[in-house]
């Protein structure tokens, strides 16, 4: 049981090393030199430089903020999402929605 744990733990530590990897390339791509001339040069994210490095950190970024973040990074919330691995497209099914 607790080898199950440290594996769930091990995988979710590698998915937000690699969100982070992925926004902070996507930053560099579009130009900013830094997590806070980022922070700087969008507005709509009324927060800290560290704040948004935290949300990477752990994983916790808050639903409010991941259409500002998509903004600023130029991509979809599809393409956000799934970039740093909360949204799987394989996984989804094509059914209907019965109601």
């Amino acid at each position: 049981m607790i080898e199950e744990y440290k594996s769930l733990w091990e995988m979710e530590q590698a998915r937000r090393e690699m969100a982070s990897y992925w926004v902070k390339a996507r930053m560099k791509e579009l130009g900013y030199k830094s997590m806070a001339q980022f922070r700087r040069e969008n507005a709509g994210l009324n927060v800290t430089a560290g704040t948004v490095s935290n949300w990477l950190k752990w994983g916790t970024i808050p639903l409010w903020a991941v259409p500002q973040l998509c903004y600023a990074l130029k991509v979809t919330p599809t393409q956000f999402l799934t970039a740093i691995g909360i949204y799987d497209p394989s996984k989804m099914s094509g059914g209907e929605i019965n109601g």
